[in-house]
């Protein structure tokens, strides 16, 4: 993932704390995990979230999609574009949020509006949100989140990082949101994409500049 997503990282364990960061994981790791047998709705808009990660795979891209839907309809969409835009923050969720605000500025929603209108929004996305990305969402201040499976390595909705939860104000006066996060919806589906791509391989991965020397055991 991106170099973003290393260093949020690490500025975070120093400033919760490493203890107090164990304490917090543990208790939020444990995410409300929605079973396979969950209302027909969570699958019908998970459904809309694979469909583009599945156009996310077909453009040899990272398999992640998402939708944005307020009060039941689907106002946005995004996929993951890195490769494609050669920027290692356009992940889907980012997509799907730039959509919106360029859609209600187009509008002549004030600033005030725009964080009203996220307020009543929710999220279905195909993996957990990264740390960026879940940062993001926090402080736009979103109402939900639905996620497929899990990210260990860069997840901000509990397998990192709480980043769901909110956090304190800030000397600015600014602070995140926290928002109901649950995950587990159809991760079956989105693990599968996941191993299709590294199976095809990533031909936009960066070329090693040295072959690797096998050293023998002595």
């Amino acid at each position: 993932m991106c170099a973003y997503c290393l260093a949020y990282t690490q500025v975070n364990k120093e400033h919760w704390g490493l203890q107090k960061l164990s304490l917090l994981s543990a208790k939020f790791k444990v995410m409300a995990l929605v079973k396979e047998d969950c209302c027909e709705e969570s699958h019908k808009y998970m459904g809309f979230a694979l469909h583009q990660a599945k156009l996310a795979l077909e453009a040899l891209e990272v398999p992640v999609g998402c939708v944005i839907l307020e009060e039941g309809n689907i106002i946005a969409s995004g996929r993951n574009r890195t490769n494609e835009t050669r920027n290692a923050t356009r992940h889907a969720e980012m997509e799907a949020i730039d959509e919106l605000i360029g859609q209600w500025r187009k509008d002549g929603l004030s600033p005030s509006q725009v964080a009203e209108k996220f307020s009543k929004c929710v999220l279905y996305v195909t993996c957990e949100p990264c740390i960026m990305c879940a940062s993001a969402l926090s402080f736009l201040g979103i109402k939900e989140v639905y996620y497929g499976c899990g990210n260990d390595k860069f997840g901000g909705c509990g397998s990192i990082l709480p980043l769901h939860i909110g956090s304190s104000q800030t000397e600015e006066g600014q602070g995140g949101k926290g928002y109901k996060c649950s995950g587990g919806i159809m991760a079956e589906e989105a693990v599968s994409l996941f191993k299709c791509f590294y199976e095809q391989g990533n031909p936009n991965a960066p070329k090693p500049h040295r072959p690797v020397v096998q050293r023998e055991m002595a």
